[in-house]
């Protein structure tokens, strides 16, 4: 079968089953459902018709293709207060979108010998892989994203303000994403960019930056904390074993004992929510305080302070997200939201918002950028980005 095919529907039914995100307060009826409490094993017999083949319909066809709305919304809000100053943060961030996948044939090298052409008349490659196995999915997309930063900072006699946004308009074509910004600072607006980005390099270099940055921020040991929740990096390798064909049993185990209500609603096509309990949110709690503790055992000098630091806990308002399946095994909707709120002793809190949602839609039409337009713009080796 099509590698892509597995990577993509395994992907998602472990996004979905471990949810990792959410959604759930803003169901509209499409998602709404008579939800009840499932086992491992109900939810494995309830979804065991649902596998590469049918999430995204039958890729066999030779005019398949499949366009899915994308929507994300995220914002964080601290309001912190300590020392004398007192200190507002707001981060918004929104992208929404279109993603097109369609076939690709693989290009193929003459064979001198004429056995490719023996096995091509047997319907099979060289290596004795079918017909279907020579093709791949194409990925065209075009989104539109929006960054928004605004602080204000007072005490001890003096006060600074600012605010800043970034729009970006991207459109990834043959492997490639075309990313056209403007950034503005106090409202006064830069030059556009025009930048042509290989997202493998792209994924790598962020990765990268995204670990160094998360170690020195303010906030790295809760967010450190987050991110090793033990039992939360699920396996993939081990989860599917290459076969694309999910362990949803394994997965719903283990969601189960990480602090997630699973719902089922097998009367009309396969409905799946999972919700966060308040298991979660005490093992979401403890992980962070053990990851502060350690930030203290591992510090090469001992901080100088009088009092005792200031601790945090954490409130999860929701963590519920949905995943809804037609009759036929494809993907009608995922769906998610996301509600968290850090309070820091004696200093202040820290809202985290997310919601989103990635449904399909029958237009697949995209206004992409013309072939003129395209050769305006810089591929980037990322050393613009690199830090001293």
């Amino acid at each position: 079968m099509k590698k892509i095919s597995k990577i993509l529907t395994a992907g998602m039914l472990a996004f979905v089953m471990a949810a990792l995100p959410a959604c759930g307060n803003q169901t509209t009826t499409k998602y709404d459902g008579n939800y009840k409490a499932a086992s491992p094993e109900e939810l494995t017999a309830a979804t065991e018709n649902i596998n590469e083949n049918t999430v995204f319909g039958d890729m066999t066809a030779a005019d398949w293709a499949r366009a899915l709305k994308l929507d994300l919304n995220v914002s964080l809000n601290a309001d912190l207060s300590y020392m004398g100053v007192d200190a507002k943060t707001n981060i918004d961030f929104k992208t929404n979108g279109k993603i097109v996948l369609t076939l690709k044939e693989k290009e193929e090298e003459a064979d001198p010998t004429g056995a490719s052409d023996d096995a091509a008349a047997e319907g099979e490659t060289e290596e004795g892989e079918t017909e279907e196995d020579k093709t791949d999915v194409k990925i065209t997309a075009l989104t539109a994203l929006s960054l928004g930063l605004n602080y204000d900072i007072k005490g001890n006699g003096a006060s600074l303000s600012s605010s800043a946004s970034r729009n970006d308009n991207i459109a990834w074509i043959d492997d490639f994403l075309y990313v056209s910004s403007v950034t503005k600072e106090n409202g006064k607006a830069e030059e556009p960019e025009l930048t042509k980005i290989n997202p493998l390099n792209g994924l790598f270099w962020g990765l990268g930056e995204m670990g160094d940055m998360v170690k020195e921020a303010p906030i790295g040991s809760m967010l450190e904390g987050m991110s090793s929740l033990e039992g939360l990096d699920f396996n993939l390798d081990s989860l599917f074993g290459g076969s694309g064909e999910a362990d949803v049993s394994g997965i719903a185990t283990s969601a189960s004992e990480y602090g997630f209500d699973l719902g089922l609603d097998a009367s009309n096509g396969v409905k799946i929510r999972v919700k966060a309990n308040k298991n979660f949110e005490a093992k979401l709690a403890e992980s962070i305080k053990n990851s502060a503790k350690e930030d203290e055992e591992d510090a090469t000098t001992a901080p100088v302070v009088t009092e005792s630091q200031p601790e945090m806990s954490v409130k999860v308002n929701d963590i519920t997200a949905y995943a809804i399946f037609d009759a036929e095994g494809a993907l009608n909707g995922i769906k998610f939201n996301v509600s968290l709120d850090f309070v820091i002793e004696n200093i202040g809190k820290i809202r985290v918002r997310a919601n989103g949602s990635l449904e399909p839609t029958a237009d697949a039409s995209l206004d992409l950028p013309t072939e003129e337009e395209l050769a305006d713009y810089v591929e980037s080796d990322f050393s613009i980005f690199k830090r001293q």
